[in-house]
């Protein structure tokens, strides 16, 4: 019976995880295709949106095998019974701001002895820029309402949000922070 449930949760988180993923793939697909194409840009400006991109693929798949390990802990709780099915910004299922500070800072050799290689082949370290990413995750309570994130500075290496607002920022902007936090994105580029 466990295995049936188990195996039900995760198709659930699956067809979630998807959706919003499918959304996050085409905004990545639209800056790098811009950044390649765009003769008329400046070369930094391609090298920053083809590092943004870089940056979204990186977080999406490190928030996979994070959020993967998650479901297979034993303690986790179901998805939805912790709001966790549905797309970011959603009203009930999901919050329009994501503290940070609700997670415990995870150190990326920490996460990588969970994850790799069962989760994923080698954990990321930095971002499209070549900044440290920030990740949390929440041991100590595997029920709690936050219970994991990945966070990026963005090209000029400074975190900016502690509470983050639930929402796409201009793709322009390469400075902002891109989050991700419980299975979504919580701020990405537009």
């Amino acid at each position: 019976m466990r295995d049936q449930v188990r195996f039900l949760r995760t198709k659930l988180l699956a067809a979630g995880v998807i959706a919003g993923l499918a959304a996050v793939c085409a905004t990545a697909a639209r800056i790098a295709t811009a950044a390649g194409s765009s003769s008329q840009a400046p070369s930094g400006v391609r090298d920053d949106a083809r590092a943004q991109a870089e940056t979204v693929r990186t977080i999406r798949s490190a928030g996979v095998a994070m959020y993967s390990w998650w479901i297979d802990q034993p303690s986790a709780g179901s998805p939805k019974s912790r709001g966790m099915i549905g797309q970011p910004g959603d009203g009930a299922a999901n919050p329009q701001q994501v503290y940070l500070t609700e997670i415990a800072q995870t150190s990326y050799t920490s996460l990588a002895k969970l994850l790799v290689p069962l989760y994923i082949q080698k954990l990321p370290e930095r971002d499209g820029w070549g900044n440290p990413l920030e990740y949390r995750l929440n041991l100590a309570s595997p029920n709690a309402i936050s219970q994991m994130s990945i966070r990026s500075p963005g090209r000029d290496g400074k975190f900016s949000c502690v509470t983050c607002v639930v929402g796409a920022f201009p793709s322009s902007d390469y400075d902002h922070d891109i989050v991700w936090a419980d299975g979504f994105f919580v701020q990405w580029p537009n």
